[in-house]
Formats: structure tokens, sequence, C-alpha cells
């Protein structure tokens, strides 16, 4: 992926992807463990849908640094959102409804 048209392709086939196994799972699915492995070892052992969470809520997390990055070096916190505005993957509605 040398492009920024082949590096959001990738991101928007994933999204999809990712969108598609959590449409086709279960309740018994999500409930079942999950286990993060280091050289054979278990690190951390939880219920998928708790993975899950966690998962998004670490990204919101990068998200953040990422707008605070982007302010420090462009001046403005928005640029960021409308990068991604009209992209179904990033859909982001302005706060306060403007």
């Amino acid at each position: 992926m040398n492009t920024k048209e082949e590096r959001l392709k990738a991101v928007d086939e994933g999204i999809a992807k990712a969108r598609k196994a959590l449409e086709a799972t279960d309740d018994n699915h999500l409930m079942k463990t999950w286990r993060l492995k280091v050289a054979g070892n278990v690190v951390s052992e939880q219920p998928r849908h708790v993975v899950l969470r966690d998962t998004f809520n670490h990204m919101a997390h990068h998200r953040g640094q990422l707008t605070v990055y982007l302010r420090m070096m462009r001046g403005d916190g928005a640029g960021a959102l409308r990068a991604f505005r009209g992209r179904e993957s990033f859909r982001l509605d302005p706060v306060g409804g403007r």
C-alpha cells in the first residue's frame, strides 16, 4: 500500500469484513473465552464481548490522541473530522447538530 487511495481502500475493506463478522455472530459466541497468548503463555483471558468493548474504547483513545497531534500541527481540531466527513465508515455527526 503506497498510495492514500490504497490505504483508504484497505481500511474500508477491513471495516466491511469486521461488520460482516459481527453481524454473523451471536450472543453465545461472544460469551466464549478469548485468550491472548505470548510465547504460548496466556497473558489475558476474557469473554469475547469484553475484548471487543475494550478494543473499541482503545481505538477511541487513539483517535483522541490523533486529534491532539493534528491540533498541535495544524492549529485546528476539526481537521481530522473533516477529513473523514462523508465517508460511511467514519460518519460523524457534528456536536450540537451544526
